[in-house]
């Protein structure tokens, strides 16, 4: 169930307010309404109503629409807004389109506004449920952002590249960290595995077949291989979701293979190994005597295997010079692994011995093996590494940057000045220790560092270079560049003393930070709000320079009013509780931060509280100790203000550099933005405009299309482009029209008219077209752009119902003609047969009297036809069957319609029946007949038919005459010469013939129109000149199943002797009736009017026994007689006579108590037998 909605208007008409809640009720009965006039209760609304919907005028006397709708934009942007105005061009609703408006509704279409109002809460319910569903993706896209992210397992994502049915390369989509540290590949993304792996195709090609495959057959498979560009071992399981894409997960199982390997092959390595050292391996027993030399020993001793066997070791006599090895002596004795240097002169060799036992079950050395190393290059490097020293020093005087000297073993570190001097210290205040360096690194930093170290002095890596931030002096962050080598190892070597470099890289660090930061707003803005933008921009510059807080201001066109739009997140979270945002107010207002405004420059406040201009702070505000505030500049005016504050340490002229620059960056994101949006919103009312439109270039030539353009012209979007509008060409307009029209355009002017164009399927239909050039900045023409409606309907509609207005004219015009006629006929009509009840058919004026008789017969019959047509005269409805009416005039017809003309009948047999006079239904038949019988003078065929129907809106929109409803469609047509399409527009008016002179009256059609009218139907006529013509005529079906019938009487006149009281206004007709009556036996009275006749029945009512009533009369008529003489006497008998024969008004008198009705021209014998039948009622 729909929950009370609460509905704003802002209208300072009640009236129009009321229409408006009227129309909302219709389809929100549960709706509250407040209407407001003004800005202030307006806002007010807001607060204590909390609208769920706003309507509003566009004109108010002291408001306007448009200032409401940007204030609900502020205070309640996701309320809808609904424009309801009584006048509203094009300009006008594109633009409060443009500003936000949901929907506009002009006032002449009211009801227009429930079904607004409708689609406008769906559309907010959207809305919502959207933004819903972005917050859950987005939430969803994070953690799979996470998971992707934290794998330790390399991960890509790919799509397979299939040439001739054959795999031949794969694109990497995305790639996790792991994957890119696993296979050094920094940058895959987006390209081709044969580009950034030049050979993987020759050295790995079932890696391709093996993604092919899975990627087309969807089966997940595993394997393992080895890539040979890029030397590592990889255990993958690939798997696919979607055709020619595939996901696989590497682990990295180098070492596990090495391992492998080196396992397999570790006999063959230890037989070559040994020989294979530069170093002197020697395996001796306990007692010296020799069991192996390797090559390195024979050839160090110039001797061979066969020389030395049981010799003891290095005993091989005076002939080397080789003095006994007395590490081995000691580990003999001691059983410990023992080391020792030994200088041999002849060989001017110094070697480093190392003696390691091989122990037996009891402890004790069974054999020694003992390695001697040529340390003679390292003890020459000591050497000049010692004579160095001093130059060394000197030289780390001398640099700029941090040069430093590690004794890894006793953890001293000596600093170059440069080192000192880049940090803020002197000498003396550092500490000479690794420690000391270690605490000055960044905490977000010293992990990654030591690893680093620690892995080069282990040797897993080959280079020592690192980056990572210190804190200097003052406590701000300097990004370093560390270098260093190991220049000094023991013998087993372990590293000890390093020597490097520090270089300050701050300056390029904050130049690719500055650049992440430009890069992460822009990809930011597209998913994000403008207020979310600017908080995240805030965050982003008080990162940089080390602040609390943040804020962002607005400053007005007038560049004197303020708009706090946004502060940083820190700031809101932890420091500022002071109301504001969203505030406006004036620059002089402001406290000492607007320095900058009026400076023109950043300002740099680093005491604050010495500030003597200074003011206090709101309530809430966090006290501000050093601040930092730049202006945005846009064509030497000021747009906005970008302030940070609270820095630990001053601030400085490269703070100031960075806040400028991220200030620029975030108003020309949001410029963008702002455009964007709005030409989304264009494109959005463009695309969805129930009007065509159409952009064209300079030359003529479609370059846009609409989709209204697509559905009301027939041509798709792809056919219109290229093309010139032209292809809407339809002949009906001359070559001037479309001269004048591009000239127009081509002056630089605005063309605005109607045009009839023609669709794609051939139809044609009438557009009111405004056609307007567009300039680009040099002035010149670039485009045109048409704005297009159809107005066929409209024009439709209007024509139709001018010709109803003229046949509604032309009917009354008939209507009181027939009734001033009908008393001329009267008289004329009266005295003939007066005249011959007196005279012989022998006698000389018989013949002339038959002839006056028969003309005034006529004459009343061409009456008849006019009242007919006027509907004046009142049909006599039965139920009957349309299809047994048709079939009983076919006789007729036949007998009546030239044989060289054939009739065809095509009736349905379950058509419903109709309500009607079965008289005019013949009438109607045979005047179509005939009609299509004079239009077939060579021969042809007439067809009759008749179906049920249901006529719809979409048919009753385009004909204005017809009502929705079932129907009984009769159907006459001929294949006759046909009309021209001016002729069927009057085809229907009273004496409107297209025959020759003397074959027709012009009333047979009007006469048909009047009927269909009067039996609630709709008829219409399609004519083609050549092709025939067809009359459809819709009778509505049956709804009742009686109809009260006037009767007539039949019986004989009789003769009278009672008085009669005869009213009317023409002298004429009273003498008529005067002498009909008195001649067969009655009295007779007389009044001109009703005035007089009251008079005459007041006082001879005891003696008048009927009154004869003429309906239309001047100064009194004789409906308002009839009612007064009933009031006089409500037994009086009284008899209405018209020239409308039985309509509408002498219903309403018999209704109100006549007793009979008589038309005029009256015959005397029907006179005399109404007045009879009359006086004999009792």
């Amino acid at each position: 169930m729909i929950n009370t909605v609460r509905v704003l208007i802002v209208e300072d008409l009640s009236t129009d307010a009321e229409l408006a809640e009227r129309e909302v009720l219709k389809v929100l009965p549960r709706s509250r309404f407040l209407r407001v006039e003004t800005q202030e209760d307006f806002l007010a609304s807001f607060e204590s109503f909390q609208p769920d919907m706003i309507i509003s005028d566009y004109m108010l006397p002291y408001f306007d629409g448009m200032s409401a709708l940007k204030l609900a934009q502020e205070h309640a942007p996701e309320t809808p807004f609904i424009i309801l105005t009584g006048s509203m061009n094009e300009e006008t609703a594109v633009e409060c389109m443009k500003a936000g408006a949901w929907d506009y509704v002009i006032k002449e279409h009211t009801k227009r506004l429930g079904p607004a109002v409708l689609a406008a809460l769906e559309q907010k319910h959207l809305r919502i449920e959207k933004l819903r569903a972005e917050e859950a993706l987005r939430e969803s896209e994070k953690h799979y952002r996470l998971l992707f992210k934290n794998m330790l397992e390399g991960l890509a994502h790919c799509r397979i590249i299939i040439d001739n049915g054959k795999p031949r390369d794969f694109v990497h989509l995305n790639v996790n960290d792991s994957f890119r540290r696993m296979t050094g590949l920094d940058d895959p993304v987006g390209k081709r595995v044969t580009e950034i792996v030049p050979g993987i195709g020759d050295s790995n090609p079932e890696l391709f077949e093996i993604f092919g495959r899975v990627s087309q057959s969807g089966i997940p498979e595993t394997f393992e291989t080895y890539i040979k560009p890029l030397g590592i071992w990889l255990a993958i399981s690939v798997y696919s979701t979607e055709k020619d894409y595939f996901v696989a997960v590497s682990y990295d199982i180098t070492k596990r293979k090495e391992a492998e390997q080196a396992k397999n092959e570790q006999t063959k390595l230890l037989s070559t190994l040994i020989n294979g050292l530069p170093d002197i391996v020697a395996l001796q027993r306990p007692d010296h005597s020799v069991i192996f030399y390797n090559q390195a020993g024979y050839d160090f001793l110039d001797t061979s295997h066969s020389e030395i066997d049981d010799r003891k070791c290095f005993s091989l006599g005076s002939r080397d010079g080789v003095i006994e090895a007395c590490a081995t002596t000691k580990v003999g004795l001691s059983g410990q692994i023992e080391t020792t240097e030994r200088y041999f002169p002849e060989k001017k060799t110094w070697l480093e011995t190392r003696a390691l036992p091989v122990l037996d079950d009891s402890g004790k050395p069974s054999m020694i093996i003992e390695i001697l190393r040529d340390i003679t290059d390292r003890k020459r490097s000591e050497e000049a590494l010692r004579k160095s020293e001093e130059r060394l020093r000197l030289a780390l005087e001398a640099t700029s940057d941090g040069v430093w000297d590690w004794n890894i073993e006793t953890g001293e570190v000596l600093r170059s000045p440069g080192f000192f001097s880049m940090l803020g210290y002197e000498a003396e205040e550092f500490s000479a220790s690794f420690e000391e360096w270690r605490r000055l690194i960044h905490p977000e930093d010293l992990e990654p560092t030591i690893e680093a170290l620690d892995e080069y002095l282990s040797g897993k890596r080959d280079t020592y270079e690192v980056e990572f931030r210190v804190s200097n002096k003052s406590g701000d962050s300097v990004w370093m560049l560390s270098r260093g080598k190991v220049v000094a190892r023991d013998r087993d070597g372990k590293p000890l003393r390093m020597i490097g470099t520090h270089a300050d890289i701050t300056e390029r660090k904050r130049a690719e930070k500055l650049m992440l930061i430009r890069m992460t707003l822009l990809e930011y803005a597209a998913t994000h709000s403008t207020e979310e933008l600017l908080q995240k921009t805030l965050d982003e510059v008080s990162a940089m320079t080390n602040s609390f807080i943040g804020f962002y201001h607005f400053v007005e066109d007038d560049q004197t009013t303020l708009n706090l739009q946004a502060w940083s997140t820190r700031t809101v979270n932890e420091f500022c509780r002071a109301e504001g945002k969203g505030l406006h107010y004036g620059i002089d207002q402001a406290g000492v931060w607007v320095d900058c405004v009026y400076e023109r420059k950043p300002v740099i406040h680093n005491d604050y509280s010495a500030l003597h201009h200074r003011k206090g702070m709101p309530p809430g505000h966090a006290p501000v100790i050093r601040e930092l505030v730049v202006p945005v500049m846009r064509s030497d005016r000021i747009v906005a203000i970008l302030g940070v504050g609270n820095k630990p340490s001053d601030y400085t002229e490269k703070d100031a550099e960075i806040v400028s620059y991220l200030a620029d960056v975030v108003w020309e994101t949001i410029q963008r933005k702002l455009a964007e949006e709005e030409r989304i919103r264009l494109i959005t009312a463009i695309e969805q405009s129930a009007e065509m439109v159409m952009v064209t270039d300079a030359a003529g030539t479609i370059l846009y299309a609409n989709p209204a353009f697509e559905k009301i012209t027939g041509y798709s979007r792809e056919d219109a482009i290229g093309n010139k509008p032209n292809i809407l060409k339809s002949g009906q307009h001359n070559n001037d029209f479309y001269e004048h029209l591009w000239k127009t355009i081509t002056d630089g002017k605005v063309w605005s008219g109607r045009i009839i164009n023609r669709k794609k399927d051939g139809s044609l239909f009438e557009e009111e077209s405004t056609i307007s050039p567009v300039k680009d900045d040099s002035g010149k023409i670039a485009n045109y752009v048409a704005v297009k409606r159809d107005v066929t309907r409209e024009v439709s509609l209007q024509a139709q119902l001018l010709q109803a207005q003229k046949m509604e004219a032309v009917g009354t015009l008939a209507g009181g003609i027939a009734h001033d006629f009908n008393n001329i006929l009267q008289v004329t009509l009266g005295y003939s047969e007066l005249l011959l009840q007196e005279k012989e058919e022998g006698d000389s004026e018989y013949a002339d009297l038959k002839k006056i008789l028969h003309a005034a017969k006529n004459g009343a019959e061409l009456v008849q036809s006019l009242l007919t047509f006027s509907r004046k005269v009142e049909p006599k409805f039965v139920q009957l069957s349309i299809n047994r009416q048709i079939t009983q005039v076919e006789k007729l017809l036949r007998r009546t319609i030239p044989r060289m003309i054939e009739i065809q009948l095509n009736l349905d047999p379950d058509v419903s029946e109709i309500d009607a006079d079965p008289t005019q239904i013949e009438q109607v038949l045979m005047n179509l007949a005939v009609n299509a019988r004079d239009a077939m003078p060579d021969g042809g065929t007439i067809t009759i038919r008749t179906h049920d129907v249901t006529l719809d809106t979409d048919y009753c929109n385009f004909h204005a005459e017809a009502t929705p409803g079932d129907y009984v469609l009769l159907s006459v047509s001929d294949t006759g010469h046909g009309m021209h399409k001016e002729e069927l527009q009057h085809i229907f008016e009273p004496f409107y013939t297209t025959k020759e002179l003397g074959r027709g009256t012009g009333l047979g059609l009007a006469i048909i129109y009047g009927i269909i009218k009067q039996h609630g139907g709709h008829i219409a006529c399609y004519s083609e000149v050549g092709k025939g013509t067809r009359f459809e005529i819709y009778f509505p079906a049956i709804k009742r199943d009686t109809i009260t019938d006037i009767e007539s009487s039949l019986e004989m006149p009789a003769f009278g002797t009672e008085t009669v009281l005869i009213v009317d206004d023409e002298r004429f007709v009273r003498e008529l009736g005067c002498r009909i009556l008195e001649r067969n036996g009655y009295s007779v009275l007389t009044a001109d009017d009703g005035e007089e006749a009251l008079k005459v029945y007041s006082q001879e009512k005891d003696k008048i026994d009927l009154v004869i009533l003429d309906l239309i009369m001047p100064t009194m008529g004789g409906r308002d007689c009839l009612r007064k003489l009933l009031m006089l006497d409500s037994h009086a008998r009284i008899i209405i006579a018209s020239g409308y024969s039985a309509d509408s008004s002498t219903k309403e008198c018999l209704e109100i108590g006549a007793k009979g009705f008589v038309p005029k021209p009256f015959r005397f014998k029907e006179l005399l037998r109404q007045v009879r039948k009359t006086l004999d009622e009792k």
